[in-house]
């Protein structure tokens, strides 16, 4: 390859980036020492016609079709009108052409086009940067509705979670009310079959020591009977006398019998007495001991119209009446007449009654009337031991009083939840988060770090394993 074709490959590189200048210089550069060069003809050629100096693309396309028979400078020719032609090879215009004219205008043609494409540029820098912004905008609404659908799939999953324990536990406990049913009818029948056993043998022991009884009657009545009979022959009586005696034996006899007959009669009621009495000692071995307590017991008395206030409260299913009268009742002597009415009622409160003031306040959590939710679950809470719902009520305890900013009140709940649940992952990571951060800004470090390192060795693929966690353990 000689030095011009490296020149020109040079050039034309130039010349396809749009660097115009740089590709004349080359140009002119090789026409200086071979004017009539085809290549650096053709290349000028195109140049001046893209940067629209017809005249003088004119009178290179004429050079070059002449002197090399080039092709592109005879197509251009013959594209050109006559009169633009004419004009640009005429001796006036070929005379007004100069080099430092020609360098001069092609000077400023190429600032104009530098000009516009570092506009071109920033106007494509600027758009860049508005893409940029606006790409970053979407991406950040995508992260916060992302995070929005995440915290939302976590709420559902959580209350997913506790209606399936709530139906475990429901299905649990009428389980072992069945199991306990039925295995107290078991012990109520069979109790009842051996009582009927006992009762059935002494019955049978008592009619076979009547039947002896009778018997050994009967046998002393014919001996006596004999020794009468004997008599009265030997003393001949009359008739009459005879027919008296007989009669009076015959009295005798049926007396005697009917005595013994009573006795066995007060022998069978002894036994089946004796009987029950065991039985009701047996199942009542505390009673003399709740008797003891309650005449002990200081309190003071129940309104006289509590049976009739509860009795209401139970039928119109009046939660509020229902705990008011059940929380004056606390620490008071029940009376007989009123234990069963009681009883219902503590029941229907425990069974419905908790449910339906933590269903409002769990309402009022939703709606953050944090006053109002913690009035229902309070309520919720007094009669809350050993339902399924003690462990969710506990946990809107501390959350409701965090929500009045009564932090100290909410870590009481928290670590109620802790200590009475220790083995539920229900809300524990994140309680343990909350009583990490709430002695981490009090200043116990202590504190903090042991509920921290708790979420650390037991929850590590937790959420609340996160960067507030690591600085309180290791910073």
């Amino acid at each position: 390859m000689s030095n011009f074709d490296k020149k020109l490959e040079k050039a034309e590189n130039y010349y396809k980036k749009k660097h115009y200048k740089e590709a004349l210089r080359i140009c002119d550069k090789v026409l200086a020492k071979q004017y009539n060069n085809e290549k650096a003809l053709e290349l000028e050629g195109e140049i001046f016609y893209k940067l629209g100096k017809i005249d003088e693309a004119i009178l290179n396309w004429k050079i070059n079709a002449e002197y090399n028979n080039n092709p592109t400078a005879k197509m251009r020719l013959a594209e050109t009108d006559k009169s633009t032609k004419e004009k640009a090879l005429s001796y006036d215009n070929f005379n007004t052409i100069s080099s430092d004219t020609l360098q001069a205008e092609l000077a400023a043609i190429l600032a104009a086009q530098e000009a516009e494409a570092k506009e071109k540029e920033a106007k494509e820098q600027e758009a860049k940067e508005r893409q940029a912004k606006e790409a970053e905008a979407r991406e950040k609404e995508a992260r916060e509705k992302q995070a929005k659908k995440a915290e939302a799939r976590e709420k559902e999953a959580r209350e997913k979670q506790a209606k399936e324990a709530e139906a475990r536990e429901k299905e649990a406990r009428e389980k072992q009310a069945k199991e306990a049913e039925a295995r107290e009818k078991e012990a109520r029948e069979k109790q009842a079959k051996e009582a009927e056993a006992r009762e059935k043998e002494a019955r049978e022991k008592q009619a076979k020591e009547a039947e002896a009884k009778e018997k050994e009657a009967n046998i002393k009545q014919s001996t006596n009977t004999d020794t009468t009979e004997k008599e009265n022959t030997e003393a001949t009586p009359t008739n009459s006398d005879n027919t008296d005696k007989v009669e009076s034996n015959k009295k005798k006899t049926s007396n005697k019998n009917r005595n013994i007959a009573i006795a066995v009669a007060c022998g069978v009621v002894v036994v089946l007495a004796a009987y029950s009495g065991v039985k009701y000692y047996s199942n009542k071995n505390d009673a003399p001991q709740k008797q003891e307590q309650q005449v002990n017991e200081q309190t003071k008395e129940l309104p006289a119209d509590f049976n009739n206030s509860l009795t209401k409260a139970v039928n119109d299913k009046n939660y509020e009446d229902l705990y008011n009268l059940l929380s004056e009742a606390k620490g008071l002597t029940i009376p007989a007449d009123d234990e069963k009415i009681y009883s219902e009622a503590t029941k229907l409160m425990q069974d419905n009654g908790v449910q339906s003031f933590y269903d409002a306040g769990l309402k009022d959590m939703k709606d953050k009337k944090y006053e109002d939710a913690l009035n229902n679950l309070n309520k919720a809470y007094a009669f809350c031991d050993g339902t399924y719902l003690q462990p969710h009520i506990i946990y809107f305890m501390g959350a409701a009083n965090a929500g009045l900013n009564k932090p100290e009140d909410a870590v009481k709940y928290y670590k109620e939840y802790l200590e009475k649940f220790p083995h539920s992952d229900m809300y524990t990571p994140e309680i343990l988060y909350k009583l990490a951060e709430y002695y981490n800004g009090t200043g116990n470090k202590e504190e903090a770090k042991k509920y921290a390192q708790h979420i650390e060795n037991s929850y590590p693929s937790s959420p609340y394993y996160n960067d507030t966690i690591k600085d309180i353990l290791y910073k």
